[in-house]
């Protein structure tokens, strides 16, 4: 599995406090359909295993810098790996970084 970017870890602690602050003015009866369907989405995950669903990339850009070598496409930027999902009918891109992902 690829790694944590940094301040990832941060940001879904804020976001699952966030989340958990919404959930104290629901009911009883909602509050535990949220728990089971969480522990459904547990057991999903161990499921799964640690290869996730989709495929790896890599690839070269442009940064967007005014007088970069890469405007022209003379040399662009990278490797930088990316990881594609398909979700909801969606394409989902999410970049890894400069190493290449064990699994790619």
């Amino acid at each position: 599995m690829p790694k944590c970017k940094v301040g990832s870890a941060e940001r879904t602690r804020r976001e699952t406090e966030k989340v958990l602050k919404s959930l104290v003015s629901l009911p009883k009866a909602s509050l535990e359909r949220i728990r089971r369907r969480a522990e459904a989405l547990i057991q999903e995950a161990d499921c799964q295993g640690a290869e996730p669903k989709g495929h790896y990339r890599a690839e070269y850009v442009k940064c967007g810098r005014a007088g970069c070598g890469c405007k022209t496409g003379a040399k662009l930027h990278g490797p930088y790996w990316y990881h594609y999902t398909r979700e909801g009918g969606k394409l989902r891109r999410r970049y890894l970084g400069r190493s290449k992902p064990p699994g790619a």
